[in-house]
């Protein structure tokens, strides 16, 4: 019980992560936005 919690927040965590490295590069228009993985993945070429 206690490993699978730990996995879980891990998962979180990481999800968090690159969903705040998302809009921090959209709101600020980075330079490597459009390489960005999720950016790409989600809006290609928008």
């Amino acid at each position: 019980m206690l490993v699978r919690e730990a996995v879980v927040l891990l998962a979180l965590t990481v999800t968090f992560q690159l969903e705040v490295s998302w809009v921090v590069s959209s709101n600020y228009q980075t330079t490597d936005k459009e390489t960005h993985p999720i950016y790409v993945r989600t809006k290609p070429y928008s």
